[in-house]
């Protein structure tokens, strides 16, 4: 496989709370610590909300394994009030990494919850057989963590299991 292969990962997420409830959480930055295991030690300091964070960046600090120290900036590029946002890895671990957060009302108490992520894997990781295939194990499992953890921070109920497709 070649370092340049771009990776294409979906995950949804189907909550019984109304759109504007799901936006507000997860527009608010701090609420990522919520979603975040603590063993990962994640710490960044979040800009005042603007309304629109486009071309803002956030530092994140985190630990890889526990131990190993890693910085993630992220770049916001695109941000539709209620309906999506979207940020890029300027600086980390992906030689490319793009998520794009789409939130749809299914109805007055349903929320579709869509996370796109497109992603190039590190050179020296790329080229080893199955690295995408792994990389997808692992975000996958990430989001699962992420709706336990959600619903542990919200008490918001899932309408559904989750569903991900590549």
């Amino acid at each position: 496989m070649s370092s340049d292969t771009i990776h294409r990962f979906y995950y949804e997420t189907r909550l019984n709370k109304p759109v504007d409830a799901v936006w507000d959480f997860f527009a608010e930055m701090n609420n990522l610590k919520k979603l975040t295991p603590k063993w990962m030690g994640l710490s960044f300091d979040a800009p005042e909300q603007s309304g629109t964070r486009v071309g803002e960046e956030v530092r994140l600090n985190f630990k890889v394994f526990g131990f190993l120290h890693q910085s993630w900036v992220v770049h916001f590029l695109e941000w539709e009030e209620g309906v999506l946002f979207k940020d890029a890895q300027t600086e980390g671990p992906f030689r490319t990494f793009e998520h794009t957060h789409r939130f749809e009302s299914l109805g007055r108490e349903k929320t579709l919850m869509t996370d796109e992520i497109v992603f190039r894997l590190p050179s020296l990781i790329a080229p080893l057989p199955g690295s995408g295939i792994v990389a997808k194990f692992f975000l996958r499992k990430m989001f699962k963590d992420r709706s336990t953890r959600l619903m542990a921070a919200t008490g918001w109920p899932l309408s559904e299991s989750d569903t991900s497709k590549e």
